[in-house]
């Protein structure tokens, strides 16, 4: 089994685990709600070295790809307080 291959599997049941921790959430008792977070946020890491490690393995100008993904990461970083701050603000007032 080459390498890429165990990566895409690996990736790919990360990216399975967090719509299961989302669905776990609603209907459960505290301790399983913060253990939902800490394997979303496993999960989120991992699949991040691992994109980072398949994307800087191209041949084709990984630099690019790799300053694509962390420019992302940035504007999601920059832009998800603008949009968490309205409603929250909203829920407050109201």
């Amino acid at each position: 089994m080459s390498t890429t291959t165990t990566q895409t599997a690996t990736v790919t049941e990360e990216a399975h685990s967090f719509p299961m921790t989302h669905c776990l959430r609603p209907w459960s008792p505290l301790p399983v709600f913060c253990l939902t977070f800490l394997l979303q946020a496993l999960g989120m890491a991992y699949q991040d070295s691992h994109a980072n490690t398949f994307v800087s393995g191209l041949r084709n100008v990984p630099h690019r790809w790799l300053g694509f993904i962390h420019a992302c990461y940035a504007l999601g970083c920059f832009v998800g307080p603008l949009f968490a701050t309205g409603p929250n603000a909203m829920a407050i007032d109201g």
